[in-house]
């Protein structure tokens, strides 16, 4: 969890097997969202996945009212970040972000 002062925060919660770390879920409030918390978040993960030289996993999958413009913006959000898309779904996308340095190599 990552606290701004003021009772204000982003959480952010991910689980680690063996050979990957699943990004299992991003939460910013939406009076706190387009300020990058959440990228600061994701960012935090990433390089803890880097440290232990694992490709993160994730489902881009809106939490409550989904629209395909909703999804659409997760996606890019994700992409920003370096992750790539997999496998597309109606309602959901899963996604990976490769080991840094392997981004042309399958995992």
């Amino acid at each position: 969890m990552c606290h701004l002062g003021q009772g204000r925060s982003g959480l952010l919660r991910f689980s680690e097997g063996q050979e990957t770390l699943s990004l299992d879920l991003v939460l910013v409030p939406s009076g706190l969202r387009d300020r990058g918390l959440g990228s600061m978040l994701v960012a935090r993960l990433l390089a803890l996945a880097d440290r232990a030289s694992k490709p993160v996993r994730t489902t881009a999958r809106p939490i409550g009212r989904s629209t395909p413009q909703i999804l659409a913006r997760l996606v890019r959000f994700y992409e920003r970040l370096g992750f790539r898309v997999e496998q597309e779904e109606v309602d959901s996308v899963m996604m990976l972000r490769p080991l840094a340095g392997t981004e042309g190599e399958d995992q």
